[in-house]
């Protein structure tokens, strides 16, 4: 399942998607970064 799609079903706003998924990016890179 696409989690976008999810979250859009569950009646999440754009804005607060963008937040959700570049704040996991965010952090995803940086503790790879830090390896």
């Amino acid at each position: 399942p696409n989690l976008t799609e999810a979250l859009v079903r569950r009646g999440h706003s754009d804005e607060n998607i963008l937040k959700f998924l570049g704040g996991n990016y965010l952090r995803v890179f940086t503790q790879v970064w830090k390896e």
